[in-house]
């Protein structure tokens, strides 16, 4: 090349062409008086002001050719990196949405059926329930944080002995479990919840 040069190199991700990476202008030699008469003739011809263009070239960057395909090269592959970020956060809000809209479907069908549920962690005594769980005993989703010790107190007294033996055998054992247990709302009135669960370790 004699002049300015540019150049773009594409990106790939995925398989997918999805950008182009353009550097700027540069030079692939100093200026010298062949360069400056073919600018200068440039200018002449397409009505430039000539003392401005020959200015402005002066401060145009000079790269050899093959520093400027290792400089493209370089800005190719941190745009491929960068695109592939992108591309993996992405897939993970694709699937948070499908997440989201599974959960969204499962507190829909426990409303419909009347169909609680909750999930202890043990190690650390957090106790998550649905939305209908909360309804169940008479609470607004949400109302309180939930803990073992605070869904002992919706247990009845007279079933919570057997409900807590119940479960720490399958703490203990690891096996499924499914049982009746006499349970109180807010308000005080009673209910019978069938409990049906398992142990994941």
């Amino acid at each position: 090349p004699h002049g300015l040069v540019d150049s773009s190199c594409p990106v790939i991700i995925d398989g997918n062409h999805v950008a182009n990476v353009f550097t700027g202008q540069m030079l692939p030699e100093p200026l010298n008086y062949k360069t400056v008469d073919r600018f200068k003739k440039q200018a002449e011809l397409y009505g430039f002001d000539e003392t401005s263009y020959i200015d402005a070239l002066s401060e145009v960057p000079v790269f050899s050719i093959e520093k400027h395909k290792k400089i493209l090269e370089l800005i190719s592959q941190l745009a491929k990196q960068i695109g592939q970020v992108g591309l993996t956060n992405l897939k993970m809000l694709e699937q948070n949405r499908i997440i989201k809209e599974r959960e969204n479907r499962l507190m829909i069908a426990q409303e419909v059926s009347n169909v609680g549920s909750w999930d202890l962690d043990i190690v650390n005594n957090r106790l998550s329930w649905s939305e209908t769980t909360f309804r169940q005993f008479g609470l607004t989703p949400g109302e309180l944080e939930p803990t073992y010790e605070i869904f002992e107190s919706f247990v009845s007294p007279a079933d919570l002995e057997r409900f807590n033996r119940e479960i720490k055998r399958v703490i203990k054992e690891g096996e499924s479990y499914s049982f009746d247990v006499k349970m109180l709302r807010k308000d005080g009135t009673s209910w019978v919840m069938h409990a049906q669960g398992y142990v994941q370790r």
